[in-house]
């Protein structure tokens, strides 16, 4: 179950954590704790991801993006790492995000992406495992949005460049709400 601490008032971090334990004690199903501060504006501190992550049935943090810099993504994904149990992996969130974070040592990637384009989000998870740093980041640095005026938009536009040579479907362009989207680098739409 993926849940996030959404309210209309400000939460403190004893609200959230309440919120977590009171779910986990009531339900058989494996918990992700969803940090999305972008939407509920709410920012986990290290000992809140410490406190929930020692609750029975928490299985992940779903983190927000890693920082660009490979060295301090490294050291944020080892903050958390080495705050919660052995148990409690720890997944990035948002594709463009996807080959820095697994690169910095998270354990699953949450893709919104994944499940609309198989192929590309399929190519950076294998290059990240088989250490193909350059080739993840190159992949997924041609995922952006297009036309969203702030990441809580809710559009879903994308655009991919940079493919590996053995990937076999062609494409350059995906924009799943042409309508809404701005212009490419390239000129097109």
């Amino acid at each position: 179950m993926l849940l996030a601490p959404m309210t209309y008032q400000p939460l403190t971090d004893s609200d959230v954590f309440e919120l977590f334990r009171t779910v986990t004690e009531f339900t058989e199903l494996p918990v992700i704790v969803y940090d999305n501060p972008g939407t509920t504006h709410f920012t986990f501190t290290l000992d809140l991801y410490a406190r929930i992550a020692a609750l029975s049935g928490i299985a992940s943090i779903k983190i927000p993006g890693v920082p660009s810099d490979p060295a301090a993504a490294r050291e944020r994904v080892a903050q958390i790492r080495a705050v919660i149990p052995k148990h409690v992996t720890i997944g990035v969130s948002g594709d463009a995000f996807a080959a820095a974070g697994l690169n910095a040592g998270c354990d699953a990637w949450y893709s919104v992406i994944g499940g609309t384009l198989p192929g590309p989000a399929l190519a950076v998870a294998r290059a990240a495992q088989q250490s193909g740093v350059a080739e993840a980041l190159a992949i997924s640095a041609g995922w952006t949005r297009c036309g969203a005026s702030s990441p809580s938009s809710g559009e879903v536009c994308v655009w991919l460049r940079r493919l590996p040579s053995n990937w076999d479907w062609p494409l350059d362009i995906v924009c799943l709400y042409p309508s809404r989207a701005s212009t490419t680098p390239n000129g097109q739409r």
